[in-house]
Order: C-alpha cells, then sequence, then structure tokens
C-alpha cells in the first residue's frame, strides 16, 4: 500500500456505480475526519478506481490531499467483476447499475469467449441464468429507450420490456375467455353483457 494525491485518482470510464447519494458521502466525509481512512482504495496502474470510489469522493469533500491507495493490474473484464463483487458486499447498488455491469461483462466474455454458455456465464457472476436472462433483454432495450432505468425496480422494468402490462380492456377480455371455458353453456356476449353491468362499463 501507498500514498498518492488523490487529484491523481480517476473514476473508471465504465463502472458500476453510476450514482452516489450525496447525504451519505457527507457522513462518510465525516468518519474520515474523525477517524482517518481505514480501508485503501484499490486502484490500477493508471490509477483508475478499481474499488473504493465511495472513500474517494467522501476524502475529496472532506479535503485530503493524499488517499492511501492499493495498485492492483487487472484487465477491464476483471476489474468490473472485481467492483461489482465487493459493491455487492457493501452498499447495495441501484438495480439499474447491475443490470448494465452484467450486460457488459457478459458481452465482454462472449467477445473473449465465444463458447461460453449463458450458464456459464450466469455461474461466474454468482446469479441464475433467468436474473441474466432478464438483465440483457433490458439492457438491449434501455439502448433505445433509456427511460427505462428511472423505474423504480427491476420488476417494473420488466414488465415494460416484456411487455407484460395489462389495460383494463386486456382484463376484461382475459376474465370474459376464462368465463367462455368455464360456462360452456352460455355465450360470450351475456357474459360480456352481464360482466358490464356488474362493473358499470359500456359494451363495445
Amino acid at each position: 500500500m501507498q500514498k498518492k494525491r488523490i487529484d491523481t485518482l480517476k473514476l473508471p470510464r465504465k463502472r458500476v456505480r453510476e450514482y452516489y447519494d450525496e447525504g451519505k458521502l457527507k457522513e462518510l466525509a465525516a468518519s474520515l475526519l474523525t477517524y482517518g481512512q481505514i480501508t485503501p482504495i484499490m486502484v490500477d496502474e493508471h490509477n483508475f478506481i478499481i474499488s473504493g470510489a465511495r472513500t474517494y469522493l467522501a476524502a475529496k469533500i472532506a479535503g485530503f490531499s493524499e488517499v492511501l491507495v492499493e495498485v492492483i493490474h487487472l484487465p477491464d473484464l476483471e476489474r468490473m467483476e472485481l467492483e461489482l463483487a465487493v459493491g455487492t458486499q457493501t452498499i447495495p447498488h441501484q438495480w439499474y447499475e447491475l443490470t448494465m455491469a452484467r450486460a457488459d461483462i457478459f458481452h465482454d466474455l462472449k467477445r473473449k469467449h465465444p463458447d461460453l454458455s449463458l450458464r456459464a456465464i450466469a455461474r461466474r457472476l454468482g446469479v441464475v441464468v433467468s436474473c441474466l436472462s432478464d438483465d440483457l433483454k433490458i439492457a438491449e432495450y434501455a439502448e433505445q429507450h433509456p427511460e427505462v432505468f428511472a423505474e423504480r425496480s427491476k420488476n417494473r422494468a420488466k414488465e415494460i420490456v416484456f411487455g407484460l402490462e395489462e389495460t383494463e380492456q386486456d382484463i376484461r377480455e382475459k376474465i370474459v375467455r376464462t368465463l367462455c371455458r368455464l360456462q360452456k353453456n352460455y355465450s360470450a356476449d351475456l357474459i360480456m353483457e352481464c360482466f358490464c353491468e356488474v362493473f358499470g362499463c359500456e359494451l363495445k
């Protein structure tokens, strides 16, 4: 480990976490001023931060001129995997940060190792196949519709991406089809008429 000037460190061009809560950073800055820096910031040979971006940002807020660092030599792919693993074990990521990170790692691995299966990469990332598959589809959709990342949860994003949203009319028609299967003695028109009478809607 060694000390480096804080103005020589750089956030990576491609990183897992894109957003840091300002209030939490100020709390960490206060802790650094009180107790000092306990954990070093991991950087590569070009001073790009691998892990410890929160400490770096908080140290800047605290006015530190130097920080404790540990230099690690890792290719970009392994750096992202390490950042993903470390970050998941500390401050939870936003759902879209994890989604994009896993999608980026998947595509990087496939470029370097075309024979790797989806299952093998999912196992390497520590997730089930369906989770990684969803991540890939959401990431692809986000290329044309980045606003999907504003959704409050991954499940909500999945509803949009996979077209699972049902309109009120869709639900009515599904109920009618179900009733038609169960009540074969009644026509769809009669069932719809009864349905609309009960729920106060108009026949279309």
